[in-house]
């Protein structure tokens, strides 16, 4: 099974952030999946364009998680979670 799962930000004239509607004219995420079928014969596609209120709600909602996965792990350094996503 293959996996391509990117959070990434792009630039174009305009576009409607799929979460709050608001217009955003510079900088846009998108948060992107696309997983092969395991039983079913279609593809699970996604694309959800945010912006960049919504990439950074999105983004501190996956630091928490990542968080909550790890806050019993006695050798996991939170302070990486400061550079989760950052390229």
């Amino acid at each position: 099974m293959s996996t391509n799962n990117s959070l990434q930000m792009k630039t174009t004239q305009c576009i409607t952030c799929d979460i709050c509607d608001q217009p955003t004219p510079i900088n846009y995420g998108v948060l992107k999946a696309d997983w092969d079928p395991n039983t079913d014969d279609k593809k699970d596609k996604y694309e959800v364009r945010l912006c960049k209120s919504c990439f950074l709600g999105t983004l501190s909602y996956l630091k928490n998680q990542k968080k909550l996965n790890h806050l019993f792990d006695e050798n996991f350094d939170f302070n990486q979670l400061d550079n989760l996503g950052l390229s």
